[in-house]
């Protein structure tokens, strides 16, 4: 078969296949790979060796199995990025002041951490006295960004216990 041929054998071959997959919607047992010529024809004609050589490719092809090739080379390395920040050097906490609250008052206290480090978080401690303030506020002052942790509270302890002594304080991370 000359080049020619053979274009026009494989053009064919995906045309007839469209073909075929649409007669089967009319009629299902339509199948030209299972044509063996001309019915009232006895002798072999040019269209029965195009749809032989047809069906014989579509078998072929068929029965490829594709496997992958070799992995390329590896590409190029990529340039640097910017370096970032320094990031957080270490945490640490600091205390306010004592501050004596007598029963049935309010206080407002604060803890600040050292210039240019933030703070991470707050509360308070009690360091003498019976029973637990009433905390109203424990959280960063409004400023912002803040470096002091403010709480406010009320000893609700009878006469009888007493006052109590407590403290702010805050968390801070250090930064270059």
């Amino acid at each position: 078969m000359t080049k020619t041929i053979m274009i026009l054998a494989i053009a064919t071959a995906f045309v007839v296949g469209s073909i075929a997959t649409a007669t089967t919607a009319f009629a299902d047992h339509f199948n030209p790979c299972d044509f063996q010529g001309s019915a009232n024809v006895k002798k072999v004609t040019l269209a029965d060796n195009i749809w032989h050589a047809i069906c014989g490719l579509q078998e072929q092809i068929d029965t490829i199995e594709l496997t992958p090739g070799p992995p390329g080379p590896p590409g190029d390395d990529g340039t640097d990025g910017a370096d970032g920040d320094p990031g957080v050097l270490n945490f640490y906490h600091m205390f306010g002041t004592v501050e004596t609250v007598e029963p049935g008052a309010f206080a407002a206290l604060t803890a600040s951490c050292l210039s240019g480090d933030h703070l991470t978080g707050g509360g308070h401690q009690v360091t003498i006295g019976v029973g637990a303030p009433q905390v109203r506020i424990s959280a960063p002052l409004t400023a912002s960004p803040s470096d002091t942790w403010e709480v406010q509270l009320f000893n609700p302890n009878p006469d009888e216990l007493g006052t109590q002594n407590v403290r702010a304080v805050v968390i801070c991370a250090d930064l270059p």
